[in-house]
């Protein structure tokens, strides 16, 4: 899961950092090949044209996990972290508020020199 939906073609970030969805990535087998295939398209930014992951977007996530090993079953900005039984995952848009330079521009990968926005 993400907290913007990553752009194509190159390594998994989001072009949009703005974008205000989740991005949800669920690789769907446990093939030792097929898991070896994602992390290379994963690294060469083909992910997407892969068959075994599956993406979607949201606002909001629920996560029910029924398993019985509740420790250290999520990774959260590279840390391992225990699971509750449910976790709710919500993004809100633009409510991260930064310091930036007054002159600094935020430029979308869609947009043009122009519409260029400064940031909130």
């Amino acid at each position: 899961m993400s907290n913007n939906v990553y752009g194509d073609g190159h390594l998994p970030f989001a072009d949009n950092p703005q974008g205000g969805e989740l991005g949800v990535y669920i690789c769907e087998t446990r093939d030792v090949r097929s898991v070896t295939r994602l992390t290379l398209d994963i690294l060469v930014g083909a992910w997407r044209g892969n068959s075994s992951l599956k993406t979607y977007t949201a606002k909001k996530v629920v996560i029910d996990y029924t398993g019985s090993h509740h420790r250290d079953r999520a990774v959260c900005d590279g840390e391992l972290r225990d699971l509750e039984a449910r976790s709710v995952v919500e993004i809100h848009a633009k409510a991260l508020r930064v310091l930036v330079p007054s002159d600094a521009r935020y430029h979308a990968a869609e947009t043009t020199e122009s519409d260029a926005k400064t940031p909130a």
